[in-house]
């Protein structure tokens, strides 16, 4: 069975099963043939993690984040947080008791 039969038998695309393939979690003749489309539907489901957060069954690399990418993430929440604090604070004059020397001097943002 050719890569492609394969992947119209599982309801695939056809790059997720080439993959599977390149990666091992599917057994493939050396000319790229699926030997045995069972045994490959039972290594498929030993072998790839099912996508998570949304519809159908993926390819397993949305499951786990790479490291940059929980990183990037991660960050982009603390920007997030961190621009709604600096809102809060523009909008926050201590009770009129803030002025603008005191905001100027960054080391005695402080209310008087």
């Amino acid at each position: 069975m050719t890569p492609g039969q394969y992947a119209a038998h599982r309801g695939q695309d056809l790059k997720s099963i080439k993959q599977a393939v390149a990666e091992g979690r599917i057994d493939a003749t050396p000319d790229g043939q699926i030997a045995d489309p069972a045994e490959a539907d039972r290594q498929w489901a030993e072998r790839t993690r099912p996508r998570s957060g949304g519809p159908g069954n993926g390819n397993g690399h949305d499951a786990d984040p790479t490291l940059a990418e929980a990183t990037r993430r991660r960050t982009m929440a603390s920007i997030v947080d961190l621009e709604a604090e600096v809102e809060a604070l523009r909008g926050d004059d201590y009770g009129g008791r803030l002025t603008t020397t005191t905001m100027a001097g960054w080391g005695s943002l402080r209310p008087t």
